[in-house]
């Protein structure tokens, strides 16, 4: 199950939600469950180059 503002959707339900919006940007972020209530603070960066080994 996924909780989206409190609704809880299925894999297919919130893949369904993607398509039907597709163009449309999202952020998922990923908290422990103790912290869900807080707002995680967000950086926005350029990715990193990959480094020849």
């Amino acid at each position: 199950m996924i909780h989206i503002d409190d609704h809880e959707l299925s894999w297919r339900e919130f893949g369904r939600l993607l398509t039907t919006h597709a163009g449309w940007g999202m952020r998922i972020v990923f908290v422990p469950d103790d912290e869900v209530h807080e707002t995680p603070q967000i950086e926005v960066r350029e990715p990193e180059e990959k480094r020849s080994r």
